[in-house]
């Protein structure tokens, strides 16, 4: 096979490419912060969390999480009403490099060419080899923004001695936003008069509801204890996406508005909606704590 690393390229050259490309120090910090509190009716808890984690490749590539937590109790003097909540918080952001660098590093030729010209600049000279410097890998960009929502509450009430009326309460929602560049100094100066910037932006949302109120009676009757119970479902979940591939940026400075682009096109368009409504009863005798009739429908 062809190999300029002996024929073409510099045979005294010498780079340790894991060190170059993989030979960075990754950080991680992870802090976190609660507060809990009450008295005899009421608990609650409040908690927070910030995560960062840092890459071994040149350049600033990270991913970072801001999350948050509350969790409530409450119940009434006279126990009637009951109440508990939980709502937890994330937003995470991705700023890793697109492509892993560790197969080039272990692969490259150790006199491979240098990677920076004499003034600085990105070395696009790699004649007759079947990759590009590995630095213009760097210089593509992707970034992730998801939020993500989950909050769930239960309340009830006895009514009446024996009859409690209750429900479960949720509610879920998570958006992500992705863009991914190419840039023109991401491309090799004798490509530019045929290849031109472009950028990926996708966008997908999820909103899911869900209602279960339900209400339930015991007594006893004779020997035994008499327990009905009646409730129903109620629950909807919405799903959308797209992406669209933009090109023809004449500028990386524009590259984050999709409109500067010369063309648009839709990669894909989604949607969905599911919908769930059931009712449900149940009646249940246990005699004697020896014979039990239960009947469900």
């Amino acid at each position: 096979p062809y190999t300029p690393d002996l024929l073409i390229w510099d045979t005294t050259r010498h780079t340790n490419w894991q060190k170059e490309l993989i030979g960075n120090t990754a950080q991680t910090t992870n802090a976190t912060l609660s507060l809990s509190g009450g008295n005899a009716q009421t608990n609650f808890v409040l908690s927070g969390g910030y995560y960062k984690e840092t890459t071994v490749f040149p350049g600033d590539y990270n991913f970072q999480r801001l999350s948050g937590n509350m969790n409530l109790t409450h119940h009434s003097q006279n126990n009637k009403f009951q109440l508990s909540t939980s709502v937890n918080y994330s937003m995470s952001l991705n700023r890793l490099l697109p492509i892993d660098l560790t197969y080039i590093a272990v692969t490259l030729p150790p006199n491979a060419p240098a990677l920076y010209t004499d003034d600085g600049d990105i070395n696009w000279d790699w004649q007759n080899f079947d990759i590009q410097n590995p630095l213009s890998i760097t210089k593509q960009t992707y970034r992730n923004s998801t939020h993500n929502l989950i909050s769930n509450t239960t309340v009830g009430y006895e009514v009446l001695p024996g009859l409690q009326i209750k429900s479960n309460l949720g509610f879920t929602t998570m958006t992500v936003d992705e863009l991914s560049t190419n840039p023109l100094s991401a491309i090799p100066p004798q490509f530019l008069t045929t290849q031109t910037a472009s950028s990926n932006f996708g966008k997908a949302d999820l909103y899911t509801w869900i209602a279960e109120p339900q209400a339930s009676y015991t007594k006893t009757i004779s020997k035994g204890s008499l327990n009905i119970t009646v409730g129903s479902t109620f629950q909807q979940s919405t799903q959308s996406g797209n992406t669209f591939t933009a090109r023809g940026y004449t500028s990386d400075a524009l590259l984050e508005n999709i409109k500067a682009a010369t063309s648009i096109e839709v990669s894909s368009a989604d949607y969905y909606k599911y919908r769930y409504t059931a009712v449900f009863g149940r009646v249940n005798y246990n005699w004697n704590e020896r014979y039990i009739v239960n009947l469900t429908c």
